[in-house]
């Protein structure tokens, strides 16, 4: 019965430490989406039903069209309301809507495809559509006034490769704000310090329970290992989760302190690992020993 109890605490939690790493590597490894203020969010919404009247009055009678993302609209909002209110409002018919572009638009991947006229020219005939919505933003920004947003829209023929539209929108342009005092930049710094080692700390944290627990829960694997009662079993075994410790730590560490300091601290993590996989590939000889 115990070991059955046993056999299951086990299962579930080396699932639940397979978990918190894929999540962590997740977190670590897919690029993050920046997350505006609510200050911006109303000033593109104000300024999205311009645009569409502006692409309604110059595409003739063209229909199809590409749009790439906006240049410089890092979170991407921009882009995504536009988009949006020209399918919902039927002026143009968008056909760069692919699967895989909308996984990209997912992971935070822009498209430079509208940089300039040419490459957006360009990208409009490799889909072959009538017309080709691109832009850039200039500056959007949020202050304790209000929200600023700065940015310039075109449409171009695909075929002539000619401009029907080309537009500067501004909302909000309000001075930029007076400079901080010092007192304010030593809060500032003070700050970001603490978020700086409470984010430092729970990684490390994290590192260590997974070090700690994933050779308890897979002492199964381990014990399989030591039953073949040879060095070189044993080595591979304790490399084996020294290795993936390690990892876990350049993953956790990422750009966060310098070179030298990244490897001293990885070295320093994997030696760690090293010596308690090693034991624990002990505890593992020793539990066949018994049997």
């Amino acid at each position: 019965m115990i070991k059955k109890i046993w056999g299951g605490v086990t299962k579930v939690g080396a699932l639940a430490l397979v978990t918190s790493v894929g999540m962590q590597v997740w977190d670590r490894v897919t690029p993050e989406k920046p997350v505006i203020s609510e200050e911006r969010m109303e000033a593109a919404d104000e300024v999205v039903p311009t645009l569409v009247e502006s692409l309604r009055g110059a595409r003739e009678k063209l229909r199809s069209a590409a749009l790439p993302d906006i240049i410089d609209d890092d979170s991407g909002y921009l882009t995504h309301e536009l988009r949006t209110a020209i399918t919902q409002h039927g002026i143009l018919n968008l056909r760069d809507q692919s699967l895989a572009r909308r996984v990209q638009r997912t992971f935070g991947s822009q498209q430079t495809d509208g940089k300039d006229l040419a490459s957006a020219v360009a990208y409009g005939k490799s889909l072959g559509v009538e017309v080709v919505v691109f832009g850039a933003v200039h500056r959007f920004e949020s202050s304790p006034d209000g929200a600023a947003l700065e940015l310039t829209l075109n449409m171009a023929d695909v075929e002539t490769g000619k401009l029907l539209l080309t537009k500067r929108f501004v909302r909000g342009a309000q001075p930029p704000p007076a400079a901080a005092t010092a007192a304010d930049g030593v809060v500032e710094t003070i700050q970001r310090r603490q978020s700086t080692w409470w984010i430092a700390a729970k990684r490390f944290i994290g590192w260590l329970l997974v070090v700690l627990l994933l050779p308890v829960f897979t002492i199964g694997f381990i014990r399989s290992m030591a039953r073949r009662d040879t060095n070189m079993s044993n080595l591979v075994t304790v490399l084996l989760y020294t290795s993936g410790a390690a990892l876990l730590a350049f993953l956790l560490i990422g750009s966060s302190v310098g070179v030298a300091w990244r490897v001293i601290l990885i070295v320093a993590a994997a030696s760690a690992a090293f010596f308690y996989n090693g034991y624990m590939m002990r505890v593992g000889m020793d539990l066949e020993g018994q049997m």
